[in-house]
């Protein structure tokens, strides 16, 4: 039986989507994307390259695409962990989801509390809880590890 994971979930649509470029003011603009497992990662590099990944997704500004950003990014995560030994930790976003989850149950408990008339788009409302999520999730990452990279993020 397959293990259903966040990655999976729409795993029919592998549409490979094309993010905007990250601020080349930024000292290492690397991403988990393109790295191809051949060269040694270190700790400190695949942390920088989760929150690059994490700053990209932040510039969709369309629901599927950054939903599906969201699963692209999963997909490599999961395929680095099984390549790199097991004493090798790489972040995870398993604490993104955890603090997107009430976020999004919140929107929706607003948006169908609402008159029908006073109602403001769903989509947008889940792209910014989206949004809140990810920014919380590199700022977690930057204090956790100390790394400027994720305190110099633009939004």
């Amino acid at each position: 039986m397959d293990e259903v994971t966040y990655s999976n979930i729409f795993s029919k649509n592998k549409k490979k989507m094309v993010a905007p470029a990250l601020d080349s003011k930024a000292e290492d603009n690397s991403l988990l994307s393109d790295f191809d497992f051949k060269d040694r990662l270190f700790p400190d590099k695949i942390r920088t390259m989760f929150i690059n990944e994490l700053k990209l997704i932040l510039k969709f500004n369309n629901l599927t695409e950054m939903v599906e950003a969201l699963f692209q990014f999963q997909s490599k995560l999961e395929e680095l962990s099984k390549k790199l030994a097991p004493e090798e930790e790489i972040p995870s976003l398993n604490p993104f989801y955890t603090h997107l989850a009430p976020l999004l149950m919140r929107t929706f408990s607003d948006y169908f509390s609402q008159k029908e008339s006073e109602r403001t788009s769903l989509e947008n409302s889940a792209l910014e809880s989206i949004r809140v999520a990810i920014e919380e999730e590199i700022y977690l990452q930057g204090r956790k590890y100390g790394d400027s990279v994720a305190s110099t993020f633009n939004s």
